[in-house]
């Protein structure tokens, strides 16, 4: 594997990790939320399964679709989290 495949691989596997450590974190705190709350995170939590599905096929540097898509998500993410982590205080 070239250099710059081996350097776009290691970049998409991190973003996956830390959406995926984010959406684990948020789903383990949403058993005590609000129903409003677990209806928003439904609706995101399909955009972050298609986000790794197209991380799959990643081979080459990362294109601004893909960044611009994890950047979206992992701020939607941390939204939840912080709003949940605000709930619990």
């Amino acid at each position: 594997m070239t250099d710059t495949k081996t350097k776009a691989k290691a970049q998409v596997e991190e973003m996956k990790a830390e959406l995926q450590q984010l959406r684990d974190e948020v789903k383990l705190k949403l058993h005590l939320a609000s129903m409003d709350l677990k209806d928003r995170f439904e609706k995101i939590e399909p955009d972050v399964k298609r986000f790794e599905h197209r991380a799959e096929g990643v081979s080459e540097e990362v294109g601004d679709e893909l960044h611009e898509s994890w950047s979206h998500l992992k701020k939607a993410l941390v939204r939840f989290r912080d709003e949940l982590r605000s709930k619990e205080a």
